[in-house]
């Protein structure tokens, strides 16, 4: 790839005088850093959605676009990025509390060592992920706020239980893992309670399939009423009377929830499982391993805004390079933004400003709800990589102060894609809208399509029928002549407490 040299030489003078040394100012737009936005967000990218480690974002730049860099600069430029990113991650946190419905999940993290935990809460256009000391319940309310209102869908984790249960929804794929886990290891009456809420299990998961088909809510409702009239009388009989402990601990803690079992019957945009949140925190995990967590709270704030951004862009459907390039781009116009192009609005302010706020979703000031695009509603189809730009770094020690700006240049060496031509040329940073219609998610609750990422189904057959069979009948009321099926599906981690 061809790599082109932009270079700003600025004359440093001293007063004779009074002795003042005085350097001219760069010119609008070009940022004091050696490389530019597209290359900043091309590393920022690589780093937080392909999970490459320093060396090797090191040696692709150096085998790609011939530009050298150190380990320093990689987090020197990560840094900068979320920065940046500072006032998007604050509008992501107020849109998503603002939500009707969140998935919440945590799993582990590292601080130097020391186990940390990574909280994660997702709607349907936006996420946040932040890093606490543990998986306290204060740390929970301290993601969603004090005010939130909406219905938190989750594993039955303890930390869950500070919430009531009517804004709730306990995750059924959990519970299937927990019902296989008495069919195939119990004997007895546990097989027997285990094969009976694999039923129940695989009847929500129909129901729930043929609402995604319909989409008839009342019909919805009365197939779970007649699922709770079979759920109910298996609970209370795990409940009470002389049970493996296993059994009642499980039934007693299902009565106790019951509301939140379903939630999903009575609430828009609330679904039986956690996948969603599994599927959100899926990504960190992946990155946590190889990167062993982080090195400093600096760093833990760098990867939560990261990630944060990262994953609501996945669930928008948008670019992650594009949206880090533009925002980049704008922190170093610090200018308004120009007149917008047709069927796009940028935000009416730039936040790189002293005092500049940035709109994440919803009409412009002074527009009437419901009319015209998002704001940051960008066409990003259009832009695609470009080759990189190579720039000396600053040379302090003599007279005059070569600042390089390296980006990835544009077709023919127009200047104005370099994101460093004047101030009329650049754009703010780009916000990044909440609704997006093009790309429906998948509100499978079973999720057969996702089965292959997916960890918690071990097998496609749920007490030893298979999801596209019939489901057997009449388990819960044998007259003996209902053969019982054993369940093959492999006994999952079991989350206590």
């Amino acid at each position: 790839m061809a790599v082109e040299i932009s270079e700003h030489r600025l004359q440093r003078v001293c007063c004779p005088d009074c002795g003042r040394t005085v350097r001219a100012e760069l010119p609008a737009g070009v940022p004091r850093a050696c490389f530019g936005p597209k290359l900043e967000a091309a590393i920022a990218a690589l780093t937080v959605r392909d999970r490459l480690s320093r060396r090797q974002i090191i040696e692709l730049m150096e085998e790609l676009f011939g530009c050298p860099i150190a380990v320093g600069t990689v987090d020197a430029i990560l840094t900068r990025t979320a920065e940046t990113l500072e006032p998007v991650d604050d509008e992501l946190l107020e849109w998503t509390r603002a939500a009707g419905a969140l998935n919440i999940d945590e799993t582990g993290w590292y601080l130097n060592g020391e186990p940390r935990t990574l909280w994660g809460a997702f709607s349907k256009q936006t996420a946040v992920l932040q890093i606490a000391p543990d998986r306290g319940k204060q740390h929970l309310h301290g993601l969603i706020g004090d005010e939130f209102a909406g219905v938190v869908g989750s594993d039955r984790f303890s930390a869950y239980n500070s919430l009531e249960p009517e804004r709730r929804q306990a995750c059924w794929s959990h519970l299937r893992r927990d019902f296989t886990f008495h069919a195939d290891l119990g004997q007895g009456s546990q097989e027997m309670f285990g094969l009976d809420g694999l039923e129940v299990t695989w009847n929500v998961f129909h129901a729930w399939k043929q609402f995604q088909q319909d989409g008839d809510r009342e019909a919805l409702q009365q197939r779970v009423e007649a699922i709770k009239t079979q759920m109910r009388p298996l609970l209370e009989w795990g409940s009470t009377g002389k049970r493996q402990r296993h059994i009642r601990a499980l039934a007693k803690n299902l009565l106790k929830l019951w509301p939140a079992l379903w939630m999903f019957a009575e609430v828009s945009d609330v679904e039986p499982t956690n996948n969603a949140a599994e599927r959100g925190l899926r990504a960190a995990v992946i990155y946590r391993k190889p990167s062993l967590g982080s090195r400093s709270q600096g760093g833990e704030r760098t990867i939560e805004r990261l990630l944060s951004v990262d994953q609501t862009c996945r669930l928008q459907r948008r670019s992650l390079y594009a949206y880090l390039s533009d925002a980049l781009t704008a922190k170093a116009a610090a200018t308004p933004s120009p007149p917008s192009p047709e069927n796009t609005r940028l935000p009416d302010r730039c936040p790189a400003t002293r005092g500049g706020t940035l709109r994440l979703c919803g009409p412009p000031p002074g527009a009437q709800a419901g009319t015209g695009p998002l704001v940051g509603d960008l066409d990003l189809k259009s832009v695609r990589p470009r080759p990189a730009e190579l720039v000396p770094g600053l040379n302090r020690g003599g007279e005059s102060l070569l600042c390089g700006v390296a980006a990835m240049c544009g077709e023919g060496g127009d200047r104005s894609s370099l994101g460093c031509g004047p101030a009329d040329d650049v754009g703010e940073t780009p916000a990044i809208p909440t609704d997006h219609a093009d790309a429906p998610l998948r509100q499978d609750g079973n999720d057969l399509a996702d089965r292959k990422g997916s960890r918690e189904v071990k097998d496609e057959r749920v007490g030893g029928c298979a999801d596209s069979e019939r489901a057997p009948a009449g388990i819960l009321e044998r007259n003996g002549k209902q053969p019982a099926l054993r369940g093959r599906c492999q006994a999952g981690e079991r989350r206590t407490g």
